[in-house]
């Protein structure tokens, strides 16, 4: 029918093959919609399902990819898209994104630049899932795609700081499933469905598409350097704090070996009876307290070496700690840049 829903709509939308259907089956608990990377499993339909959770309602939209080989297939799937929002105008936004070989997909860059300027997102409506990618990825894999992802929309900074990412799994593994349903329900929870309404007509061509990929292929380099240069200053300083650490370590074990003559110097007196007369012995109370002195003198410094250190150490766990904060850093600066200025 054409009339419009009037509960809450998720809309999941991303490329052909990255995974849609999945994470439609994924939100409503069973395989309501026909997933795969088989040719039957290729969306070309808006396709929609009503379903339940606790108190709420919701209708979820399996919508077709945006980008394809030809402008006909294009124009299809413009109309397959503006279908779902029409029927379900106040929703949820899920945008899928795929990677391969350790790269985001150009095309997923394009078709949501694309949809963005047709719809206008409220922000606070839309989420980013990360489908389908390695369970044994590098340390920093996730940080990396998030940084380039942000410099290359310029926009949507919550939606890429808690871009969701779900690995590879079995559809066998029902508690693998269930744990990723879970946390991805919290963050539609915490996220707000917005008014989708359409600002203007989604406007893409295949001669578009080209030009579009050269500029992001620019842009990628630009930003592999930026991330290269992060991890240059990252080793040095590293490099930095252990070299200090060595020498803190040196001169602890110095003191500490200082510390331990002094503190048996200084327990001679009560260690032995003294057996002299008066002057000696005034002598050897003098040396006592002098011996007293250098203990406290010497443990002090020891305790000031023991701070110095623990100061280095924690100003290099600030500066580990600090370095994604320096890639968000520099995301925010990317509002303006090339990647902001392509789509516009």
């Amino acid at each position: 029918s054409g009339q419009r829903s009037t509960k809450p709509g998720i809309i999941v939308l991303g490329n052909s093959g990255v995974g849609k259907s999945f994470i439609c089956n994924l939100l409503i608990g069973k395989d309501e919609f026909e997933s795969g990377y088989e040719a039957g499993g290729v969306t070309t339909l808006s396709s929609s399902y009503p379903f339940s959770r606790g108190q709420s309602e919701y209708t979820i939209w399996n919508v077709p990819g945006l980008i394809e080989a030809n402008q006909e297939s294009i124009n299809r799937n413009k109309q397959e898209i503006e279908r779902a929002f029409e029927k379900s105008p106040y929703a949820h936004v899920i945008f899928v994104f795929s990677e391969t070989s350790g790269r985001l997909q150009h095309d997923d860059i394009i078709a949501f630049n694309a949809l963005n300027e047709a719809y206008q997102f409220p922000e606070d409506s839309v989420l980013f899932v990360f489908n389908n990618i390695p369970s044994n990825r590098p340390s920093g894999y996730d940080e990396k795609f998030k940084f380039m992802l942000w410099k290359m929309l310029g926009s949507f900074k919550s939606a890429v700081e808690n871009m969701f990412f779900i690995e590879n799994i079995e559809a066998e593994n029902k508690e693998r499933v269930q744990e990723q349903s879970k946390v991805l329900w919290k963050l539609i929870e915490k996220s707000k469905a917005g008014h989708q309404q359409q600002q203007r007509d989604i406007m893409l061509d295949v001669d578009q598409i080209k030009k579009m990929k050269q500029e992001l292929r620019d842009l990628e380099r630009t930003m592999a350097d930026e991330i290269s240069q992060f991890e240059l200053e990252k080793e040095r300083t590293k490099m930095g704090y252990e070299n200090a650490l060595k020498k803190i370590e040196g001169e602890t074990d110095a003191a500490q070996s200082r510390l331990a003559e002094l503190k048996r110097t200084a327990e001679i007196k009560t260690a032995a009876p003294l057996r002299m007369d008066g002057t000696m012995a005034n002598v050897a109370e003098c040396c006592y307290h002098y011996h007293a002195k250098l203990f406290v003198l010497e443990k002090d410094k020891m305790e000031n070496i023991a701070k110095e250190n623990e100061r280095h150490r924690a100003a290099y766990e600030q500066i580990t700690a600090a370095f994604l904060n320096d890639l968000k850093s520099l995301m925010q600066g990317a509002r303006q840049t090339e990647s902001g200025q392509c789509f516009k």
